[in-house]
């Protein structure tokens, strides 16, 4: 059965280095409870909204505007089938690339366009765990969804924020934190029912950024918010990650301007007994 748990907020912190010694390597591969998981993660966009008519929608592209010569604007699921196996990190610290399994992409493709334009979308993702090693039935699928703030602007006047020699730069806003929830999965073994904790992180360190309380604000963001700003005739790319972890983290390989924020957002546990 599933259990929904009370959801908490955890404040930012810095962004700590990548660290995974031998010993703690050692330690995973001895203790109970860890185990490899078969993933699938699959990712569509659910919702969508645009100042005037003419955009084009499907479930991994969102395209707007009336082309000046290099064609439409357009947010892109570039990945929305992601499949692999990851294996549990022991601990709680911050677990090296061995033990990240890789997820969906977005981008932003930003062409010079006029007329209709994004505001705002939400990205669903559904993530399907089964344990590999060893061999046990799948878990439930569980979904969450990542809502999203978007600014196009004019290429004359006083921009947010400004690049040569196009003046101003759009602005894309990740909204609400990143998801990241906890399940209860019994491997059969004397150990019984134990916790593991699903971490959703960014993998580069330049996607996302803090930006300007200026900036936000023409997204129509709170101050603070997490995004980037795009140049004209430029894509930019935002890869997801996440890791299996025997203990909530409290930190995770994020970009250096990005504290771990969202972390028990959505705290859903998923249970499985023996029969």
């Amino acid at each position: 059965m599933n259990l929904i748990k009370n959801s908490t907020f955890l404040p930012k912190s810095a962004k700590v280095m990548l660290l995974c010694t031998a010993m703690a390597v050692a330690t995973a591969s001895t203790q109970a409870g860890v185990i490899t998981w078969d993933y699938n993660i699959v990712g569509e966009f659910t919702n969508s909204s645009f100042t005037g008519g003419g955009a084009t929608t499907s479930a991994t592209n969102l395209a707007w505007g009336t082309t000046t010569g290099t064609g439409q604007s357009s947010l892109v699921i570039d990945n929305s089938n992601a499949s692999g196996q990851v294996d549990t990190y022991y601990g709680g610290g911050t677990p090296s690339a061995a033990f990240i399994g890789t997820s969906l992409d977005l981008s932003h493709n930003n062409n010079p366009i006029t007329g209709t334009s994004l505001t705002g979308a939400t990205m669903q993702t559904t993530i399907g765990l089964k344990p590999a090693s060893p061999n046990n039935p799948a878990l439930g699928d569980q979904s969450f969804a990542f809502d999203i703030l978007f600014a196009e602007t004019l290429n004359s006047g006083t921009c947010a924020d400004a690049s040569s020699p196009t003046p101003c730069n759009d602005i894309f806003v990740l909204i609400g934190g990143l998801p990241n929830f906890n399940f209860s999965y019994d491997a059969g073994d004397s150990d019984g029912e134990l916790d593991y904790f699903v971490n959703v992180f960014i993998t580069d360190d330049n996607a996302l950024s803090i930006l300007d309380d200026n900036i936000c604000a023409a997204a129509g963001a709170a101050s603070g918010c997490i995004g980037l700003t795009t140049v004209e005739q430029q894509s930019n790319v935002i890869p997801f990650g996440f890791t299996i972890s025997t203990e909530r983290l409290t930190t995770v390989p994020e970009p250096t301007s990005i504290a771990l924020f969202g972390l028990g957002m959505m705290l859903l546990s998923v249970r499985r007994f023996k029969a």
